[in-house]
C-alpha cells in the first residue's frame, strides 16, 4: 500500500476494531470484515515471527530480498507492535474482540 493512503487511513488499533465488533455485532457484513482483518493480522504476526528468526540475512539472494521486503512492510504496520506486546503478556489481548 503506497505511504500517503496509509498516512491518510492509519490502521485500526485493536482496542477500535473491538469498539466496532461491539458497536455493530448485529451487522453481518461488519463482522465478516473484522474477522477477515483478525486473519490478516494473525497472518502478519506469524510473517514477523519469521522474519524475526532471520534477522542477519543477505539481500543478494531471493530468501534475503523477500525477507527485507517482509520487513519493510511489517514495519508499516504500526498496530503489529501493539499486537505483538498484548500477546507476549505485556498487554490484554481479547482474542476474539
Amino acid at each position: 500500500m503506497s505511504k500517503p493512503i496509509r498516512e491518510r487511513f492509519p490502521a485500526l488499533t485493536l482496542a477500535e476494531l473491538k469498539t466496532l465488533a461491539q458497536e455493530h455485532r448485529d451487522n453481518e457484513t461488519v463482522i465478516r470484515l473484522l474477522w477477515e482483518i483478525r486473519a490478516l493480522h494473525v497472518v502478519a504476526y506469524n510473517a514477523w515471527r519469521v522474519e524475526a528468526e532471520h534477522y542477519f540475512v543477505y539481500p543478494d539472494n531471493p530468501q534475503g530480498a523477500a525477507l527485507y521486503a517482509l520487513r519493510r512492510a511489517l514495519q508499516e504496520e504500526r498496530w503489529l507492535s501493539e499486537m505483538v506486546d498484548k500477546l507476549n503478556g505485556k498487554g490484554t489481548y481479547d482474542q476474539h474482540w
